[in-house]
């Protein structure tokens, strides 16, 4: 039997929020066959917010690392920032009342914290302006998202 929480929320496999595609149909899964990567639907209930805040990490991924050899704990801080912008969006999802207001309002702090060290960092001249704008007008949209949600 699964999880009342899967079943909840229509989960079939891996995390709430994530529906793993199954095999295909009639396959048979006595022999042997192909892995293949399994298929991630978002939830329907995900905010887009979610997806511009993984947007910025993927774009800014390789600054953080630039940002990592010159100033260590601005990049620890930064990559701390931009995951639990995240990991708040997503425990917001499911949450009711107050609490999933507090999770959105932690998410939008981790995200003004996130802009703000890659402010400091462009005021250090550890990052340059044009590595850091397609992440920062992300972590703009997820601010404008949160602020609407208030």
């Amino acid at each position: 039997m699964a999880h009342p929480a899967r079943q909840r929320f229509g989960v079939r496999a891996g995390s709430v929020g994530i529906a793993v595609t199954p095999a295909a149909p009639g396959e048979d899964m006595t022999h042997e066959r192909t892995p293949r990567a399994p298929s991630v639907k978002p939830s329907p209930r995900r905010l887009r917010a979610l997806d511009h805040a993984l947007d910025a990490i993927k774009a800014l991924q390789p600054h953080i690392a630039t940002l990592r050899r010159r100033d260590a704990h601005l990049a620890d801080q930064l990559h701390r920032a931009l995951s639990n912008v995240c990991l708040n969006l997503g425990e917001g999802t499911y949450r009711t009342g107050g609490n999933r207001q507090l999770s959105y309002r932690r998410a939008a702090g981790e995200a003004n914290e996130a802009m703000v060290a890659l402010e400091v960092a462009l005021a250090w001249g550890t990052l340059q302006a044009d590595q850091v704008a397609k992440g920062a007008d992300r972590l703009a949209h997820v601010l404008a998202i949160l602020m609407k949600l208030r």
